[in-house]
């Protein structure tokens, strides 16, 4: 994949231990200020079995985002998203669990 681009979108996918789908979809967002070249600043839309569990901010090392985000998967982000006013670190929405 060539590199990631600040205001695309990406996707990762995975299988949990009990064999439920899981996918990240990434909004790659600005960098802070002094953040290592191969981090990315991102939203990051959670989604298990097709159904959006959180979104919040997160960076990612730019060599684990998979691949781009399809069509229909940046139409749930940009839906999810507008429903929301302030998003959450997932440092945060760790925490709080």
């Amino acid at each position: 994949m060539k590199r990631i681009e600040v205001g695309r979108y990406y996707a990762n996918d995975r299988v949990d231990i009990d064999g439920k789908h899981e996918k990240n979809i990434i909004k790659v967002i600005p960098s802070k200020p002094h953040m290592p070249d191969s981090m990315v600043r991102t939203q990051t839309l959670w989604v298990k079995d097709s159904q959006p569990q959180n979104l919040f901010i997160n960076d990612w090392v730019e060599d684990l985002i998979q691949r781009e985000a399809t069509e229909e998967e940046i139409k749930l982000f940009r839906k999810t998203r507008d429903q929301l006013n302030d998003l959450k670190s997932y440092g945060e929405i760790v925490s709080s669990e």
